[in-house]
């Protein structure tokens, strides 16, 4: 036989601990003579025990940041607040799949003609990105799609001045520099945003932990990423790319207080490249005719050591 049947072992019995007899109940009765101290009471001592079971059952509450997450009503938002949550929504759900239908629904001409409903909606669109830069593409073509509505919002406009949307671009157009431009609003939210990360990455001081220096690293991909997505639907014109390069290369095309090319630069760069390599290398000659033939780099650069 492979196995010898073995007989059902019993099982031990398992002796109560700290048992005590009646006679050492009796004998430890006895040693209590007098109470343990003055004014004892021993329903006092109950009720402490139970209010500490239960101090310990209970969980404390957490205390919101002064920047926390707080949940709101809806009556308690104004119409700006109302469309960006509506931005947010849409995003959290736009797949390739449903990217046609649920943008569709997305569309609304305050997302345009306000300037904070827009300027807003762009932000959450660059954090989105940042945050899943694995769908940037899908993104940029959202903006594209934006821009898109925004042209048609203009032609219908123009074809029939006296319907609703015609007054209301007509009352526009009296309005300060920024507001007349009922074409380029889209554009130019995109540009203010890609200049804003610029600014942000020539003064970024420098990094002691090498967390911080990781997350600093991946923030600056997925943007750099984004912006060339942007490009490559020719929502941001060539000149971006070139302000982008020349200060990540310290190459004096444009002043800033850049002077040290480092390997998380080149690596910048490197992804630009990887997105935009060949629409850009159509485009080399057209951002260069405002740049002078001297412009060069005047200041001392420091090439990394992985570049050499």
């Amino acid at each position: 036989m492979l196995f010898n049947l073995r007989g059902i072992v019993p099982q031990k019995e398992e002796k109560v601990k700290n048992q005590m007899t009646l006679a050492d109940i009796l004998a430890f009765r006895d040693t209590w003579t007098a109470i343990p101290e003055p004014n004892f009471s021993l329903e006092r001592v109950l009720l402490t025990a139970r209010l500490e079971t239960k101090r310990k059952a209970e969980i404390p509450k957490l205390v919101m940041s002064e920047n926390g997450f707080r949940v709101r009503d809806k009556k308690e938002m104004n119409a700006a607040e109302l469309e960006l949550r509506r931005v947010q929504g849409t995003l959290n759900k736009l797949t390739d799949k449903n990217f046609d239908a649920v943008v569709e629904e997305a569309l609304s001409p305050d997302l345009v003609l306000n300037p904070l409903v827009l300027k807003g909606a762009v932000n959450i669109i660059f954090n989105k990105a940042m945050a899943e830069p694995v769908f940037s593409g899908i993104y940029a073509q959202l903006c594209q799609r934006i821009k898109v509505y925004e042209q048609d919002l203009v032609t219908e406009a123009t074809e029939n001045p006296t319907s609703e949307l015609g007054q209301l671009m007509a009352s526009m157009s009296t309005g300060d520099e920024e507001q007349r431009n009922l074409n380029g609003r889209v554009g130019n939210a995109l540009v203010k945003r890609c200049q804003e990360f610029h600014d942000s990455f020539v003064n970024q001081p420098p990094t002691h932990n090498a967390e911080a220096e990781e997350q600093l690293r991946k923030r600056n991909m997925a943007n750099i990423k984004f912006v060339g997505e942007l490009y490559m639907r020719t929502l941001i014109s060539h000149r971006v790319i070139l302000a982008v390069c020349s200060t990540a290369l310290v190459l004096g095309f444009i002043s800033s207080p850049k002077l040290v090319t480092t390997e998380a630069d080149l690596e910048m760069i490197v992804c630009l490249m990887n997105v935009i390599g060949k629409r850009f290398d159509e485009n080399v000659n057209m951002g260069l005719n405002h740049v002078s033939k001297e412009a060069a780099p005047s200041r001392t650069r420091t090439t990394p050591s992985g570049a050499r």
